[in-house]
């Protein structure tokens, strides 16, 4: 009997001393209201804010609340119905409304006869780890926001470089398109015409004789490869500060600024037919291309940017007039002044 009482006496001082709350109830009801409280150790009067006698009596469903889980609460409640015990974390409520989370304990407590006497519950606070898990959720979930957020952008910023390629492109060739050659020449001019210009600016219009004749014949696959090919060839001609587009069909441009004088344009120009006029293989058949070349400088008289581009035009055609089928490419060439 001694040590009986000796072992009652050491669980009572570490139930009263324990830092997790503990809470027993009857065993019955399991519906409501709910086992009454029988008892509860100082640590739970700690972490609730009520004092024994505010719940000896009362069921442990006073510690619920609106924001209490359900589907736990449900679970808590099937496991004592069906007389087994469960371990569940939960948020309950302190006597003046503020939350806290708990992870709970519930265990039943028989008697000699295996008869279904009390629970016991033990509870712990554990808020402040529930506050570090939603932190990092909340923080994990920032980081897939803004990691979707960029993978947008940056599909974005794709089409985006896409449409303006196909908006400033041509298709066939890569080079740039008469939208894009129309707005450097505009800026050209103006730049001639606010005296920002250094040296001379000109642009050299160009196209292929007989390419319709080749087109026609041999088909458009041969007239695009030869399209292609030329084009590579103009832009090994070109420098990184030059504007080199395809205004449609077989015709091209440059743009050059900060030349130092016309003889240098006509060098470039002879540079060009050279490389344009070079031998090349297509279907088994060897060309050799006769582009004509015309030359305008960009003037500060000058009407508009489509004067200058259109004076450049009636040059390069007074040049295939002037050189005619089997003509030179010196006779091609043609200036035309303002």
């Amino acid at each position: 009997m001694k040590n009986t009482h000796e072992k009652l006496r050491l669980f009572e001082s570490a139930v009263i001393n324990a830092t997790d709350a503990v809470l027993i109830t009857e065993a019955e009801p399991i519906d409501d209201p709910g086992p009454r409280i029988i008892y509860v150790n100082p640590a739970f009067c700690r972490m609730t804010g009520y004092s024994s006698d505010d719940v000896i009596g009362r069921s442990p469903r006073i510690l619920q609340g609106p924001d209490s889980c359900p589907s736990t609460i449900s679970l808590i409640q099937a496991s004592l119905k069906a007389w087994k015990p469960i371990e569940a974390e939960v948020l309950n409520y302190r006597k003046d409304g503020s939350t806290f989370w708990v992870e709970l304990s519930i265990s039943l407590v028989t008697d000699e006869t295996g008869w279904h006497t009390h629970w016991i519950s033990i509870q712990r606070d554990v808020t402040e780890r529930r506050l570090r898990q939603s932190a990092a959720k909340q923080l994990e979930l920032t980081s897939l926001h803004n990691h979707a957020l960029s993978v947008e952008i940056r599909e974005r910023e794709i089409i985006q470089d896409r449409l303006s390629y196909v908006a400033f492109h041509d298709s066939l060739t890569g080079l740039h398109n008469r939208t894009f050659f129309m707005d450097a020449l505009r800026a050209a001019f103006v730049r001639v015409q606010q005296g920002e210009a250094r040296g001379l600016s000109v642009v050299v219009y160009l196209d292929l004789d007989g390419f319709k004749g080749i087109n026609d014949t041999l088909g458009h696959r041969v007239g695009d490869e030869l399209l292609i090919e030329t084009g590579r060839r103009l832009k090994s001609c070109a420098r990184a500060s030059d504007t080199l587009a395809q205004m449609g069909g077989d015709e091209f441009t440059f743009l050059f600024e900060g030349l130092e004088d016309l003889r240098e344009a006509q060098e470039i120009a002879e540079r060009i037919l050279e490389a344009t006029q070079a031998q090349l293989l297509l279907a088994s058949t060897v060309f050799q291309i006769a582009p004509s070349i015309g030359i305008c400088p960009i003037q500060s008289s000058s009407a508009d940017a489509e004067a200058i581009l259109r004076d450049a035009d009636l040059a390069m055609y007074a040049a295939k007039r002037a050189g005619g089928e089997n003509g030179s490419s010196m006779d091609r060439r043609c200036m035309r002044r303002h």
